[in-house]
């Protein structure tokens, strides 16, 4: 019984990927970030977009979209002197969840143009 319980947990910790793989998935995760008026992006797509003096970034957030993708979102907004939205971007950022059959779903219909790149 010891002998078994020591195979299943060898071989479990060998499957396991290695911490440097994780490292790479996570830098490929943490591939955006804002600073000043520059939202840049070095991985799916790789992009720079800059936004007008007039929209603060107030914050970003990720969450699991149907099970299926994990989305990043970007707000930036130009508010009046009380607070209040006059108008707001935001730049979402989607990547199918490791094992998901990405051929299931249709394609939009609906294609936007940034620096030369066709993105749905």
């Amino acid at each position: 019984m010891k002998k078994t319980l020591l195979l299943v947990f060898m071989l479990a910790f060998c499957l396991q990927p290695s911490s440097s793989k994780l490292a790479q998935s996570a830098a490929k995760i943490e591939s955006r970030v804002v600073k000043d008026q520059v939202l840049t992006s070095t991985y799916l797509p790789p992009i720079r977009i800059n936004f007008d003096n007039r929209f603060k970034y107030i914050g970003t957030q990720k969450f699991i979209l149907y099970e299926r993708a994990q989305v990043e979102q970007f707000f930036f907004v130009e508010a009046d002197s009380r607070r209040r939205i006059k108008r707001m971007y935001f730049a979402q950022f989607e990547g199918y969840l490791p094992g998901v059959d990405a051929n299931t779903i249709t394609p939009s219909q609906r294609l936007l143009l940034l620096q030369d790149r066709r993105i749905s």
